[in-house]
């Protein structure tokens, strides 16, 4: 078993709509990805399955150029695989 982590974070500048000032204000956004992983070998063939889970917050704007907040939470989940015929 193989854990990963991985933390994202950013902050965005953001003008208000239609106004041309120089005007603007920060807004953060965050995401986190908790992971495991394995691997195991049928015949030839390596395999690495995987699962994870998602959260997080996108900050942006709505219509009228107020602040707001999408949340990005879901599941991960992906299959590698790697071909070694000629592997001893």
């Amino acid at each position: 078993m193989k854990p990963s982590v991985e933390l994202r974070h950013w902050l965005q500048s953001v003008y208000k709509p239609n106004v041309i000032d120089e005007n603007q204000r920060f807004q953060a956004s965050m995401l986190a990805t908790l992971g495991v992983r394995t691997r195991f070998v049928l015949g030839g063939m390596t395999t690495y399955p995987g699962v994870g889970m998602t959260i997080g917050r996108l900050s942006t704007s709505d219509a009228a150029g107020a602040p707001a907040k999408a949340g990005l939470t879901g599941f991960r989940a992906q299959l590698a695989m790697r071909a070694t015929p000629f592997a001893q």
